[in-house]
């Protein structure tokens, strides 16, 4: 099945999102749910993932992190639209806009959306999640870890600013390796990437990103807590 939440409502349409995340969680606590962003796009794993399921028969759940804003990703997902849906495995899209042809698309295939408007008079949420990825690039401890404790007032999920973090650390190195035109990078994108190279080597962030990866399976483990764990990472970076 594909479900698909988007609009301009952010936190709405991100909440919805997280809450079948966290019930999938609940209700399968030996299924696996797999993530995925513009960035980490690969068609291999998700025609694998369209395909098959658990080899032991546990659920699987795809969460996708605004990955259409990735023009590969966007033309795989409307080209495969009916085995997504009629796929055993559940694919959970989070996007703030898309294309009115594409939800079309979606939903005559049978896909299950939701779309989030800001009312006309509203005024966005004060946090904007992202922040997190700018304080990161700064390199400025204190001013991440300000920005880490005001998430978490404004009732951000831990796993979601541990997952923003990934992606800033994914990102810096994939730009700082190629050092050159990105395919699939969005302009600005690579711009902060190459803010965030000023302030660390590519040697911090390769390990860095290797401490995010045990940090993540030790967590699921039930090795280290994971509110605690994180906030260690935030204060070390």
């Amino acid at each position: 099945m594909l479900y698909l939440f988007y609009g301009d409502n952010r936190d709405k349409a991100r909440t919805k999102w997280h809450a079948i995340i966290h019930a999938f969680q609940t209700k399968q606590p030996e299924g696996m749910v797999f993530h995925f962003d513009a960035e980490n796009f690969a068609v291999t794993q998700f025609e694998e993932l369209i395909s098959s399921g658990g080899l032991f028969g546990e659920k699987r759940l795809v969460a996708a992190d605004n990955l259409l804003e990735n023009e590969g990703a966007e033309e795989f997902v409307s080209k495969n639209l009916e085995s997504l849906i009629s796929s055993p495995n559940t694919f959970l899209f989070l996007d703030v806009s898309l294309s009115s042809e594409l939800v079309k698309k979606i939903e005559k295939a049978g896909g299950k959306i939701e779309e989030h408007k800001l009312a006309l008079k509203s005024v966005p949420a004060p946090f904007n999640i992202f922040v997190i990825n700018d304080a990161f690039i700064t390199r400025d401890r204190k001013q991440l870890w300000l920005v880490y404790q005001k998430a978490l007032r404004a009732g951000v999920p831990e796993e979601e600013i541990f997952w923003k973090l990934v992606w800033q650390v994914k990102t810096m190195l994939v730009v700082g390796k190629q050092k050159g035109a990105v395919k699939n990078l969005k302009p600005f994108v690579i711009s902060k990437a190459e803010h965030g190279l000023k302030k660390f080597r590519i040697e911090e962030l390769e390990k860095l990103s290797r401490d995010l990866v045990v940090f993540w399976h030790d967590s699921r483990r039930g090795l280290v807590d994971f509110d605690l764990g994180l906030e260690k990472l935030v204060l070390s970076i």
